[in-house]
């Protein structure tokens, strides 16, 4: 058997030595990053994060002081507010959900949020952020997505209706 095997064994060998051509291995691909949506937790996360924040920002004095705040406050409820910042945020880091605003609530006010009003929205959301453990690169596009938002928020309440 072994007189049998050397030949083929041999000859495997030189096909591979005398073949001309460098076998090519393909570079390994970059991994994608995953969504920011998985990993903040997914949509459980994402509820997370938009209840404690509705929850630090619902009573706050200086964002009450606010017109357009307060009427939206006035008008709308907490959990409503929850539901509609959490799928909005949800959809914006990549998740599954989509948040379809038509339901014929009446026309928002304007907001206008002033420097005082933005720089206290950005607080408690960093001060929630911190509180999840969420690592810096997260804490960064979450921090981007909420001034988006609130660049939007700056013209129309229209985010914060259900309609």
């Amino acid at each position: 058997m072994r007189a049998s095997a050397a030949p083929l064994l041999l000859l495997c060998t030189a096909s591979t030595l005398f073949s001309g051509v460098p076998e090519k291995r393909a570079a390994p691909a970059k991994a994608k990053p995953a969504p920011l949506y998985t990993r903040v937790g997914g949509v459980y996360g994402i509820a997370e994060i938009a209840d404690a924040f509705i929850e630090r920002v619902w009573d706050d004095e200086v964002l009450l002081k606010n017109p357009g705040f307060k009427a939206a406050h006035d008008r709308l409820t907490k959990a409503a507010v929850k539901f509609h910042l959490a799928s909005k945020l949800c959809e914006a880091a990549g998740g599954p959900c989509k948040f379809d605003a038509k339901g014929g609530a009446p026309a928002a006010e304007a907001i206008k949020l002033g420097p005082d009003e933005w720089q206290a929205l950005r607080n408690h959301w960093a001060e929630v952020l911190e509180a999840r453990g969420l690592a810096q690169p997260e804490r960064d596009e979450l921090v981007a997505l909420l001034d988006n938002h609130l660049a939007k928020i700056g013209a129309t309440a229209d985010d914060f209706a259900l309609g």
